[in-house]
């Protein structure tokens, strides 16, 4: 956590020599008008906050922070609904600071999780040990 407070949370980024303000609020880029979608991005945040991955609520954004619009899509071949976090969404997105040559890792599935470790044991061979466990 001392490394992400000194350098960041978001890996890839190069943001020396940008003049970014000092506070992105892209969350008033969302336009959640159903219902339903709210209703299900409220316990969907609940959710997340509970496990850990969610901060709780707090009033103001300190300098250095960004915040970033959510969305509701429908799951396939589900009547179930899925929380989009949209890190590329507005000016000064997370992801607009990362290089297209970094970008190249699709990070959302498990075989990219699964695949990036093989990837790297067959490039670095003995140098690397894969986990025996997730």
């Amino acid at each position: 956590m001392n490394t992400g407070l000194k350098l960041g949370f978001w890996p890839w980024t190069v943001t020396h020599g940008v003049d970014i303000p000092a506070i992105v609020d892209n969350a008033i880029l969302q336009r959640i008008q159903s219902q339903e979608h709210q209703q299900f991005l409220i316990e969907q945040r609940d959710e997340e906050v509970r496990l850990g991955q969610f901060s709780s609520s707090f009033a103001t954004l300190s300098p250095g922070m960004t915040t970033v619009p959510l969305w509701v899509v429908p799951k396939p071949h589900s009547d179930k609904f899925c929380m989009v976090v949209d890190h590329s969404a507005g000016d000064f997105s997370p992801n607009s600071f990362i290089s297209p040559d970094d970008a190249g890792i699709h990070l959302d599935t498990l075989r990219a999780l699964g695949g990036t470790p093989i990837k790297v044991k067959e490039q670095y061979g003995q140098y690397f040990t894969l986990p025996h466990t997730f």
